[in-house]
């Protein structure tokens, strides 16, 4: 598997609706191949005692660009923000929350930046 373009990384506690709704957000603009095959997800769950885990295994079950990684406990938000960088494999990261919804079209955009650019950081 050849190193991803971009690594869209979420951080996660006890959010499994929430989370629900921001993988919906993100896969729907999965329609394109080429965007399947530059992107991967990363997720890191900060030992939640709810879903989480199920919630994204029924996308990791038609995705294989989802990565889920689990805590055995709880770190503290600031140390799973980079916990889920450190999993990502991207050349660049996208960190968004367990509750964001990122627009239509978003995944591309970004990439078109990123294809067209010499940038290191696009906030």
């Amino acid at each position: 598997m050849q190193r991803p373009v971009l690594s869209i990384c979420i951080p996660t506690y006890n959010s499994a609706d929430y989370l629900s709704v921001t993988l919906d957000s993100i896969v729907c603009q999965f329609k394109d191949q080429d965007i399947l095959d530059m992107v991967e997800v990363v997720i890191s769950d900060n030992d939640s005692p709810d879903d989480t885990f199920q919630t994204v295994q029924k996308y990791q079950a038609k995705y294989n660009n989802i990565h889920y990684f689990k805590n055995e406990t709880n770190l503290g938000g600031a140390v799973n923000v980079i916990k889920v960088a450190e999993h990502a494999r991207g050349t660049y990261l996208r960190l968004i929350t367990d509750n964001d919804s990122p627009t239509p079209f978003a995944i591309e955009y970004i990439l078109k930046i990123i294809h067209e650019t010499d940038f290191d950081l696009m906030i």
